[in-house]
């Protein structure tokens, strides 16, 4: 058997001790939040514009093409395929 060498055995119990300790870390305060009984509401992309909840912000890049950053009010998340739609959990 090879000797071991004491600075990787500390280097591995220091790992392991973040490790546990991490995953120990975790918070219960969203146990029960993720039910089967939650309720979304979810708006289209323009909709949500409508409403002035969503600002839609285009920038030039270097090669000519325009990009076009959305930025939602707290609550809204997007969804689904190109961020056409906007989810709020309401329950």
């Amino acid at each position: 058997m090879k000797n071991l060498d004491m600075k990787s055995l500390s280097i591995g119990v220091v790992l392991s001790l973040i490790f546990f300790l991490g995953v120990g870390a975790t918070s219960k305060s969203d146990v029960g939040k993720w039910d089967k009984k939650q309720e979304w509401l979810i708006v289209s992309r323009d909709n949500l514009q409508k409403a002035n909840l969503l600002k839609g912000i285009s920038t030039k890049q270097g090669n000519g093409k325009m990009l076009y950053h959305f930025k939602a009010t707290p609550g809204w998340e997007p969804f689904g395929a190109n961020d056409l739609y906007f989810r709020k959990r309401i329950k």
